[in-house]
């Protein structure tokens, strides 16, 4: 029989509320037809280690918090051919990852973006999105369709690591454009919805819109992004 693709997944968790995040962790360990590594990339005395021993997951500990801090502080425990970053915060549908990888195998890509349900802090469905495809890279200067939770053959991740931080929030975005400029085309699309993006008044999207400084450091951090893709920014503005 033949084996199932192993798949690895990054969960950041930072003081998660602790049924939610179990429910977070179930729809990925929960995933058919592929098998999974499920690394919960948290800080030092976070109850979330006590919930990753109790489900057996591998853990990687940071001495700070930050996103993509902790992203890169657990990248080398990767040992799955394939990777996605996952959030404690939303919850994932049971074929996700193998959606993804099928198209990744069937198109000769090497990421996968899905659609996904927008939902209220309940998981009931707000919205259904959709992205544009086929991938066009001047659309995605403008802006990050291909959404983090994206899945990407370990190969090609580890190339273009770490993350840059200095980036903020936009450091996945910066990711993609990277990979795109050194390796052309990479990107197929899953049309199927994948995952429930649950929105809730802590998420940061909704917190920012009500905080100024937020936006402002943010709207920084985003051109201080773009402009970091030389030649490429520079033709869009043309």
């Amino acid at each position: 029989m033949k084996e199932k693709t192993l798949i690895s997944v990054i969960m950041n968790v930072l003081n998660e509320e602790d049924s939610q995040l179990r429910k977070s962790i179930e729809g990925y360990l929960s995933q058919s037809g592929v098998d999974i590594q499920l690394i919960v990339s948290t800080i030092a005395e976070d109850p979330a280690q006590k919930i990753a021993e109790e489900y057996g997951l591998d853990m990687a500990i940071a001495d700070r918090p930050g996103i993509y801090y902790q992203l890169n502080n657990a990248t080398d425990k990767i040992k799955g051919e394939w990777f996605c970053y996952a959030s404690a915060n939303d919850f994932t549908l049971e074929t996700k990852l193998h959606d993804e990888l099928t198209k990744c195998l069937t198109d000769n890509k090497k990421i996968c973006y899905s659609s996904f349900y927008t939902t209220d802090s309940n998981l009931n469905i707000i919205k259904e999105n959709h992205f544009r495809f086929p991938y066009d890279y001047s659309s995605h200067l403008q802006s990050n369709y291909v959404y983090d939770l994206a899945l990407i053959d370990v190969n090609l991740l580890k190339k273009y690591l770490p993350f840059k931080e200095e980036f903020g929030n936009y450091a996945y975005w910066d990711l993609w454009l990277r990979i795109f400029e050194g390796e052309g085309d990479v990107f197929t699309y899953n049309p199927k919805p994948a995952y429930l993006y649950r929105q809730q008044s802590s998420s940061r999207h909704i917190r920012k819109q009500k905080d100024s400084k937020m936006w402002n450091g943010d709207e920084t951090q985003k051109t201080r992004m773009l402009a970091s893709h030389g030649v490429y920014y520079q033709a869009r503005l043309k």
